[in-house]
Order: structure tokens, then sequence, then C-alpha cells
């Protein structure tokens, strides 16, 4: 089975097309994330600045790049070197290493986090733990714009520069020179002192502007508003990336368990169930499976996860043919395992747990009964449809799918008649499909009429099964002429999932013609539990094809 690509996915597919091409190929690519594709990339300084003298002091470069040298000088490293900032187990470090160290406390520097690891910056640019550029904790919300990822090429000499070793190479003056210059600098932190950590996780790589970055060295990716809630998820939940697993400091730890912020470890059973449920619904089956395995390992004798992962098994076998009788059969017991447990459940309190049981009770029956019609246990499946029919609870709008699939199941048996009658009830409640499938069982039945008639439905003529209708319909008008006034013995069978009907009439002339039939319609899907948001399932396949043949001879 081929699960449909995640955000992550399409996103680390624009990342390889960049390493592809040839101006990246065997370059050293580094990252940063924005959660507002609007931000330009500029450093914390170059804001703070802007924020205190205006816009305009960007338009004079040799000006501005004073003021930045200025800046970090007379407000940062002074200072902070006459407040005993500046050593680190006893030994002077460098401007560089100073500025590095009071940007991981807060200072707004020269310095532009980056990072080696393409999942940080993404992690970032869908709008976690940022601030908004001008350095403030932003309440809006960060999904309603695109995010992006800057890309730069950290090999490329033309375009960057990296930083000369040296505690005298590494001041102010050298990394922010007095005038403009075209290269920006990058420099990846030595792991030590309380950062260290943060580094190490964080992949962590600066880059500086000398005071600017150019446009022309940078690229992007863009992440779009939509995507971002599902790669948040995606990032927490396949790739344990979060604020507790990049900000692995007393300080990032703290600020990972404000009263804003999620609870993460706590493996609660309900919440594993609503991720579950949460990956279900995108189509990640394996992943939810996975969440309600976690919940029924710490909660065995509740049942709506048995439901869950019963539904999400059938899913999975609906799509991958070689492992379907094993995914069918591990799905029924599944939903044993749910009939056997209904006493306990995860949400409501007692007095509702009767209710919730009689409104969801008949679901696992039926549930079941696919299944077993999956496996082709049909006289099993029939029993469990015929005790999910017999709950006083079930939505009488909900009876449609329970006779349409019982029908199926009769029919499979060779039990026409009774077939035809589930579907007249299915079509009573609103199951458009049962008149396709009434006009299938008809034919079966040699009444060949009547089957006409239920082709020619106004409801199936306009819907999805139009074609296939028109196409059997066509099929009955050939065999009818042919038929004439003759009346015909009819020999309907089934033998490796397919029917063979086989008609003899008496004819002047000997003739033997065969007509192909669009097969019956799959059964209905499983349904879902819309007390906890268990998502229904997705519907059965269709029957293969079948053909009716005439044999038409003289009689005695």
């Amino acid at each position: 089975m081929v699960e449909k690509a995640t955000g992550i996915d399409r996103f680390l597919a624009e990342v390889r097309k960049f390493q592809e091409t040839p101006a990246f190929r065997g370059g050293t690519l580094a990252f940063r994330g924005h959660p507002d594709h609007m931000w330009k990339l500029r450093s914390s300084a170059t804001r703070r600045l802007v924020r205190k003298y205006g816009c305009n002091i960007l338009k004079d470069d040799f000006r501005f790049s004073k003021m930045y040298v200025n800046y970090h000088f007379n407000e940062l490293t002074q200072p902070a070197r006459m407040n005993g900032y500046g050593l680190e187990d006893g030994n002077r470090i460098s401007d560089l290493e100073l500025l590095a160290k009071l940007q991981h406390l807060g200072a707004a520097t020269g310095l532009i986090d980056f990072t080696w690891n393409p999942i940080v910056a993404l992690w970032f640019a869908c709008g976690v733990g940022r601030e908004d550029e001008c350095g403030r904790e932003d309440e809006h919300d960060w999904d309603k714009c695109d995010g992006k990822v800057f890309v730069v090429n950290l090999n490329d000499t033309t375009k960057f520069q990296i930083t000369p070793n040296g505690i005298e190479k590494q001041t102010v003056q050298a990394i922010f020179p007095r005038g403009p210059r075209d290269s920006p600098y990058y420099w990846e932190p030595p792991p030590r002192g309380p950062s260290a950590p943060r580094i190490l996780r964080q992949r962590s790589v600066f880059i500086i502007g000398r005071p600017l970055i150019p446009e022309h060295v940078v690229d992007e990716i863009v992440i779009p508003a939509a995507d971002k809630k599902e790669i948040r998820r995606e990032l927490e939940e396949r790739l344990d990336t979060n604020e507790l697993s990049l900000f692995i400091d007393v300080h990032g730890f703290s600020v990972a368990n404000c009263p804003e912020s999620p609870i993460r470890r706590m493996d609660d059973p309900i919440v594993r169930f609503e991720h579950g449920n949460h990956s279900y619904q995108r189509s990640g089956y394996s992943q939810a499976i996975g969440e309600y395995d976690r919940c029924v390992n710490s909660e065995p004798d509740a049942w709506e996860p048995y439901m869950a992962r019963g539904n999400a098994k059938a899913d999975i076998a609906r799509e991958d043919a070689k492992a379907e009788i094993k995914l069918f059969s591990d799905a029924q017991k599944d939903y044993d395992s749910a009939l056997h447990c209904r006493e306990s459940l995860y949400y409501g309190d007692e007095a509702s747990i009767n209710l919730i049981q009689i409104t969801n009770e008949w679901k696992i029956f039926y549930n079941r009964g696919n299944m077993k019609a999956a496996l082709r246990d049909y006289r099993g499946a029939i029993e469990d449809y015929d005790k999910a029919v017999e709950y006083p609870s079930v939505d009488r709008d909900l009876f449609g799918p329970i006779f349409f699939n019982r029908a199926n199941a009769k029919a499979c048996l060779c039990r026409f008649e009774e077939a035809r009658m589930d579907y007249d009830d299915a079509v009573l409640y609103g199951s458009y499909e049962g008149h396709f499938n009434k006009a299938n069982a008809l034919v079966f039945l040699g009444d060949f009429s009547e089957a006409l008639k239920c082709y020619r439905h106004k409801s199936l003529r306009e819907g999805q099964y139009g074609r296939g209708a028109a196409h059997n319909e066509y099929a009955v008008q050939e065999i009818l002429a042919i038929l004439g006034e003759s009346k015909p013995q009819v020999d309907t069978n089934r033998s490796n999932g397919q029917f063979h009907v086989v008609v003899r009439f008496a004819s002047a002339d000997r003739c033997q013609r065969s007509f192909s039939f669009q097969g019956n319609i799959g059964n209905a899907r499983n349904f879902g539990l819309h007390h906890v948001d268990v998502p229904p399932g997705k519907g059965f396949s269709d029957d293969p094809d079948f053909s009716v043949e005439l044999i038409g001879a003289e009689t005695d």
C-alpha cells in the first residue's frame, strides 16, 4: 500500500531538488524557517535598530555599517565584558562567541540562526516557538499565512566566506567592518557552555550579514499555510521534533512548559486515541494503528480503540491485496475484542455507558459482518447483519447499508430471492445502489423484464453507476429480443468469487451467445463512532463482471 505523500515528504522533495541542481550539487546547504513568507532575512540587531531609528537608516550602506559596529560594541560586547560575561571556564572568549552566548539568552545580535538540518528549519517555518519580525511573541494565527524556508549553499565561495579563527579575528570590528561587504560570513559555533546541547541538537550555524545579506545569495521554499497544522503534527508524531527536543537546556525546557504550551510527555490513552484518529483522517493508517496499539496496551478493557483499529486495518486491506486476508482477519478479531470489552469506554460517565453501548454496539456487529463477508464467511456475515438490524437504537436512516450488505451476502450464497427483498429494503432506506444489485439479482433469477426496469431507474441514470447500468440495460434488451416469448431455464452459480449464468431456451435454430454484465456494487463502508470521532471506512471492492450465456436448442 502506498500512503499519500505528507507535508514533510513534499518539503524534503523540494530540498532534494536543490541538492540535485548543478548550482547546488556538492554544496553544503543550510536552512532557516520563517512562519511568515513576507518576513525579510534580517538579523534581530537590524530589526532593533530599524525600530529605533526607522527604515531610512538602511538606505545609506556606509552609515548603517558604522552604526552596526557601534551597536554591537557599545550596546552589547563592551558592557557584557564589564559585567563579567565574556569569560567561559575562566578564559576570555571572542566577541563572536560572546555574541552567540548573548543571543542564546535573548539579545538582539547580528548573528542569524541557520541549521544544517532542513527539518529544524521546517519546524520554525510552521510557526512554532517563533517571535514575530519585531521580536515579540505574536498572538496571530500563523496558520493563516504561508511560511518560508531559506536555503543557502555555504560551499559557494563567491557568495559566502567562512569566519576566520582566533580571538583577534573575531572581534566586532573584524566581523562587522565599518564599510559594507558583499559576501556574508558563516560560522559554526563550538558546542560548549550552557548552549552546547541546543547547538548540537539544532545543528546550528550562524550567517553574519555585513551588515545585510544580499538577496541573490538566498533561495526559498514556500510552506503553504494549509499544510502547517498537519506538518506540526507529523513533526511531533513521526520525528519527535518539538521545543523539548530542540531546546534542550534549562531555559528551553522552561519555555516549552509554559502555561500556553501543549502537554507532550503524559502517555495518556485518550490523547493517544485522538492522535490515532487524526492520523486515520488523513489516511495515515499505519500511524493510526500504532497509536491504537498503545491505547490497547495501556487500557485493554476500553472498546473504542479496538473498533477504530479494526476500521483502519480494514482500509489497509482494501489497498493491499497481498495482506488483505490477514488484515481482514485481524480486523475481525478487533471487533470481537470490542464486543468483549464494551462495558468500559474512554468517553462519558457511568450514567452514559449504557446509552453509548446501545447506540454503538450494532455498529460493531455490522463492521464485523463486513469483515466476515470480505473473508467469504457469508453465513457468519448474515448473522452479524441480523444482530445489527435488530437493535432498537439503530437510526432508521442507517438501515440502508445494513440491508444492502446483507443482501450482497445472500446473493453470494445464491439466495437471490431473499437478496432481492433486502435490496428492496435498502432502497426504501435511501441506498440507491440497491436498484443496481437488485437488477443483477433479477438477472440471476431469470426475470429479465423486471431487471430492465431496475437498470432504468432514475437514481442510477443520474448517479455514479449510470454507465454500468446503461451497459447492463443494453445487454438485457438484447437478451429479451432473442428470447421472445420463450420461457427460459436459468441456472446461476458462483465459484471463485464470480457469478456464472446459463440461460437455456427453445429455439428453432441452434444459437449460442454470451453477454457481459457489470458485477454487483461492493459492500457499503464500515461505520465509525460519532461520539469519539472515529472515522468510518472507505467501502469494499465491487464484484467482478459476469457473463450471461444464452443457449438455444430445438425441443422435442
